[in-house]
Order: C-alpha cells, then structure tokens, then sequence
C-alpha cells in the first residue's frame, strides 16, 4: 500500500497534467493574441500616420503650387511694367532726334568737329613750346 501511494505521488494523475497542459497551452495562446492585437494596434497607428503625413504633404505642395504661381504672376507683370516703360524712353528718345533742334544741333557738331581738332592739334603745338 506504501508504495500505491507513493507512486501516485511520483506520478501525478493524468488529470493533473491535462490541466497543467491546457493552462500553459492557454497563456500561449493569451500572449500570442495579445502581441497579435499590438501588432495590429501599432500598424493602425503607423498607417493613420503615414495617411495624416501625406496629407501634410499634398497640402504643402499645393501651397508652394501656389505661392510659385503668386511669385511667376508677379514677375510677369513686373516685365510687363519695365517693358512698358523702355518702350516710353525709345518713343521719347525718337522724338527728341525728330525735332528740328535737334537736328540742326547735329549738323552744328557736325561743322564744329573739324574745328575741334584743328583745335586741338593748336594746343598740343602751344604744349610742346612751352615745355621747350
């Protein structure tokens, strides 16, 4: 009877181990679905992330869109102004060499050229002289 006893002690009952099987079986299986739903859990967050970053993004490029479109309008209409007003100096500029005075004062530098230089060829001459 001794030793009935002590081998029930030995060797558990079957029951015994079932239950010590199912119990470690079920906190397996407990930590593989709970990694399984932080898994999940974190690619939900890493997901609303990326879709919250490249919405940031697009609205980015669309403000620089149109900053860039602000910037080239005004450019366009800054040459327009500066061509605008080379154009009114080349008209003003052709008017003032249609005028008569204008020309008269051309023919008036065109007759005084030579004296100039005959002039000039007099003070070279006079400079000469008198470094001597």
């Amino acid at each position: 009877m001794a030793g009935a006893v002590t081998a029930g002690i030995a060797v558990p009952p079957a029951t015994v181990v079932m239950g010590v099987s199912a119990l470690v079986f079920m906190a397996i299986q407990y930590r593989k679905n709970k990694s399984t739903l932080l898994e999940v859990e974190q690619q939900t967050w890493i997901s609303a992330l990326d879709a919250e970053a490249k919405e940031i993004q697009r609205q980015f490029e669309m403000a620089l869109g149109l900053k860039g479109m602000t910037m080239v309008d005004n450019l366009v209409e800054n040459l327009n102004q500066y061509r605008e007003q080379l154009e009114d100096a080349v008209e003003r500029t052709r008017v003032r060499i249609a005028q008569p005075e204008a020309q008269n004062r051309q023919e008036l530098v065109g007759r005084l050229k030579p004296l100039s230089e005959t002039g000039e060829t007099l003070t070279s001459a006079l400079n000469a002289l008198a470094t001597l």
